[in-house]
C-alpha cells in the first residue's frame, strides 16, 4: 500500500467521553477495530474493511500510474528541448 494507508484519522469516541481515536488506515485494515481509551470502540465490519482495502489499492496505483506518466512527460519534454535547440536557425552578429 502506498503512504495514503499511513495517514491518520481522528474519530469521536462512540461511547461519548469526548476524547479522540487517532488511527491509520493501515490500523483500520489490520485490527479491524478503533479502541478509545475509555473502553468503547468501533468494530469494522469485514466487508467495509476489504471495501476499504481495495479502494486504497486503487489509489496506490493510480499513483504509480501518474509517476509513470509523468516521468515520460518529462523524458518527451526534454527530447523536444533537445530538439528545438539543434534546428534553430542561428544569427551571429560580428563586432
Amino acid at each position: 500500500m502506498s503512504k495514503i494507508d499511513e495517514k491518520v484519522e481522528e474519530l469521536p469516541c462512540p461511547g461519548g467521553c469526548g476524547k479522540k481515536i487517532k488511527i491509520s488506515f493501515r490500523a483500520m485494515c489490520n485490527t479491524r477495530v478503533a479502541k478509545c481509551s475509555c473502553g468503547s470502540m468501533y468494530k469494522f465490519k469485514s466487508g467495509d474493511v476489504n471495501n476499504l482495502k481495495t479502494l486504497l489499492q486503487k489509489v496506490e496505483q493510480a499513483e504509480k500510474d501518474a509517476e509513470k506518466a509523468m516521468r515520460e512527460s518529462m523524458i518527451k519534454m526534454q527530447t523536444s528541448y533537445i530538439n528545438m535547440v539543434k534546428s534553430a536557425d542561428i544569427e551571429m552578429k560580428r563586432r
